[in-house]
């Protein structure tokens, strides 16, 4: 009968740029440092960060050993929210197998005993719980930004495409009231209005001059408005006012 091999050890493969585990292996001889036949989530990691860090929960093993000490480690580590590129939850090979009394009072005395597993303090990829889920909401929807706060929000927003091209920032409220002048202004001449009664549109109504135009689109022209749009939605009900006034459709009127 073979004598049972105890080379065996269990190895975490970690990440350059922050340390932060992200594999957890069972192997033997040269395994923890080579990259053959390592799935393609490993490999990208390994790439972007230009290697990986190896370190060694336990040595020593028999294979029997090994798989559950795999199994649990890895278990463990994405209980507590660490991102792993392990594909199964380890263990290959032996699934059903009911390890022994023995073999568990192994396994747990050999995980408490380790340093490194009780102390991966990483939550990222973590599932909030509910409780956490509306304590976050909450805290969301009671914040109240300060007008500084708002100012500076403004100012960060200089880049977007709204501001796209403007060289020094958004309009001035100076300017704003010089562009919303020159709107209320803007009038459509005697025979362009003329124009427009003779189409066959659906006439509206200004409540606070009481006149009734020939469509939404002459109470525009006629009162100096920016868009008809406007004016039919004032008339349904989706705004109160535009620029002051109100609009209905006659046969709506009590």
């Amino acid at each position: 009968m073979d004598a049972v091999k105890s080379d065996f050890y269990i190895y975490v493969h970690s990440r350059l740029s922050s340390g932060e585990p992200f594999y957890i292996g069972k192997g033997r001889g040269k395994r923890c440092g080579s990259g053959y036949r390592r799935n393609p989530h490993w490999k990208n990691v390994v790439a972007k960060d230009g290697g990986f860090y190896t370190s060694f929960i336990a040595c020593d093993l028999d294979e029997d050993f090994a798989f559950l000490i795999e199994m649990e480690a890895i278990d463990k580590l994405r209980r507590l929210g660490t991102r792993l590129t392990n594909i199964t939850n380890g263990g290959e090979g032996h699934s059903g197998q009911a390890p022994s009394a023995e073999t568990r009072r192994k396994l747990s005395e050999s995980l408490k005993a380790n340093k490194y597993i009780r102390t991966v303090p990483s939550r990222k990829g973590g599932v909030h719980s509910e409780e956490s889920r509306r304590k976050m909401s909450k805290s969301g929807r009671l914040k109240v930004f300060t007008d500084e706060h708002r100012k500076n929000i403004s100012v960060g927003l200089l880049g977007n495409s709204w501001n796209k091209g403007r060289k020094n920032g958004p309009p001035s409220e100076e300017t704003r009231k010089k562009i919303a002048a020159a709107h209320i202004g803007l009038k459509a001449s005697a025979e362009t209005l003329d124009k427009l009664r003779k189409c066959h549109l659906v006439p509206v109504q200004c409540i606070e001059t009481g006149e009734v135009f020939e469509s939404a689109l002459v109470a525009t022209f006629s009162l100096g408005l920016k868009h008809r749009q406007q004016v039919n939605a004032c008339c349904n009900g989706r705004v109160k006012q535009v620029r002051g006034f109100t609009f209905r459709y006659p046969n709506t009127l009590a």
